[in-house]
């Protein structure tokens, strides 16, 4: 049964054809797995997602009471911009159970130098076991 998944890995690293839409359909999805514990999403060169489907993703990231371990990889996402991460951000602080956190948003060229400080600031007040972040050449 699909809400009894435990550990979910979605690899859609350098498709064009995942949409904003697309990721508000899955992140409908996860939203419902109550019972995951681990969420590694790959989104990389992923050229369709903007802020609106970061920001969808991470109020079905919120919804996950037993999350303890994530990884996102956006990694030259170039519509991505501030407001899905300040959202990220904001979600993130919701997963009291969070204790491993894995974030690659390097190369993602709308993000500001400004925005990047203030959400490792936000993540470094979060109890999490030496997170990784990600943010090369921004």
């Amino acid at each position: 049964k699909l809400t009894e998944l435990r550990n979910l890995g979605i690899y859609l690293n350098g498709c064009d054809q995942i949409t904003d839409s697309g990721l508000g359909q899955l992140s409908v999805v996860i939203s419902k797995l109550s019972k995951l514990k681990y969420l590694n999403v790959g989104l990389s060169w992923s050229h369709c997602i903007s802020e609106l489907g970061l920001q969808q993703l991470s109020i079905a990231i919120s919804r996950l009471p037993v999350l303890s371990k994530m990884s996102l990889n956006f990694k030259g996402s170039r519509n991505l911009s501030n407001e899905g991460l300040v959202k990220l951000s904001k979600s993130l602080s919701k997963i009291k159970s969070l204790r491993y956190l894995d974030l690659d948003f390097s190369w993602c060229q709308l993000l500001t130098m400004e925005t990047t400080e203030k959400f490792k600031n936000e993540i470094m007040k979060l109890k999490l076991d030496d997170p990784k972040i990600d943010f090369a050449c921004i």
